[in-house]
């Protein structure tokens, strides 16, 4: 807790326990060991009001304010409070490093995902030059028997017409300059 002043402790709300006696009121202010008695209550709590202001000057006096009773539930507050620091430090170091990790994970993510495909995409590729390269070197070795020349050509003949609406495109690319 901060340092607090005089003023900070007298403005601090203590429970005060009241009891009815025969000819009056007990005022009992029990942080602070204070007893306070009259014909009225508001007479007693004056006189309890003036032993706590008397009881924290002692107090200040003799420069022993960090040993003056808290409020039950002010102590009670700050009782918590230094007990559940230590677990909120290691929350926060928890979240620290857990937002870190996921960072690093979005990270490896985002960079496999960008890489692994155009990797793929590269092999792929490769492969599949290759393998057009194979196939028209062993075309080219076999032998074309008179049936096998005859699919070729139907199939050159299927090709033609299905690219004949672009031969306009296409002329440029055939034309002797």
């Amino acid at each position: 807790m901060t340092q607090m002043t005089p003023e900070d402790y007298n403005s601090l709300d203590y429970e005060v326990t009241i009891h009815r006696k025969d000819n009056g009121y007990l005022l009992h202010l029990e942080e602070l060991h204070l007893f306070a008695a009259d014909q009225s209550l508001e007479a007693a709590y004056n006189k309890l009001r003036d032993a706590k202001d008397e009881s924290l000057a002692r107090y200040h006096a003799l420069d022993l304010v960090h040993q003056i009773p808290l409020p039950v539930k002010l102590a009670e507050k700050e009782a918590l409070k230094k007990s559940l620091m230590p677990f909120m430090i290691k929350l926060g170091a928890f979240a620290l490093v857990a937002v870190l990790l996921i960072t690093a994970a979005n990270i490896s993510l985002t960079y496999s995902l960008q890489q692994a495909p155009k990797k793929i995409a590269q092999k792929a590729g490769r492969a599949a030059i290759k393998n057009f390269g194979t196939t028209l070197e062993k075309i080219a070795k076999s032998e074309f028997t008179p049936e096998k020349e005859e699919r070729i050509r139907q199939g050159i003949r299927k090709l033609v017409a299905a690219l004949e609406p672009f031969m306009n495109e296409f002329e440029p690319l055939y034309r002797k300059q």
